[in-house]
């Protein structure tokens, strides 16, 4: 008996081997073929659905870190970044050791600071232009000498902008 056990089991063996070889040659038309798919196919729409949840999570969650980076790159640069903007915007430069002299971005001239060079005489007459170029080469503005008068389309720079030439007073 112990030998009819033996083959009775080697039988079983080779059958389940057949019917398994079986199953997959028939499938999707066996049904325990039928049935393993639907499960599978199941189970993929499950991992999709979590996977598109999870996708518009990352997407918030992005948007989010974009948003406090934003923030915190606004909170960190503002002092510096405004100085910057106000120096990119600023026309006149001003020398801390040499304030009779003016620098005029747009034009790339030295101006003499009119703070120190009178506009008028003290009868408030203009001066000549003779008497005006006589004074702008006479004049000694920190070691700066040899001044020279603007020319029409200087002043006319200088004048048309919206900066002006700064303390001029219209008079």
């Amino acid at each position: 008996m112990n030998e009819l056990q033996t083959l009775t089991a080697q039988r079983d063996d080779v059958l389940a081997k057949i019917r398994e070889i079986e199953s997959s040659c028939e499938g999707i038309e066996n049904e325990h073929n039928a049935q393993r798919v639907q499960t599978l196919n199941l189970e993929q729409a499950q991992l999709n659905a979590q996977k598109q949840e999870l996708s518009a999570k990352l997407s918030s969650i992005n948007s989010r870190i974009a948003a406090i980076n934003a923030e915190i790159a606004v909170l960190s640069g503002t002092g510096i970044d405004r100085i910057l903007e106000a120096i990119k915007q600023q026309r006149w430069y001003f020398f801390k050791n040499k304030t009779k002299v003016l620098l005029d971005r747009d034009t790339g001239l030295l101006w003499n600071n009119p703070q120190y060079i009178p506009f008028f005489k003290p009868d408030h007459r203009s001066f000549s232009i003779d008497e005006a170029v006589l004074m702008a080469q006479n004049l000694d503005a920190d070691g700066f000498r040899n001044w020279k008068i603007a020319t029409r389309v200087e002043y006319e720079k200088i004048s048309s902008s919206s900066a002006g030439y700064p303390y001029y007073t219209g008079t």
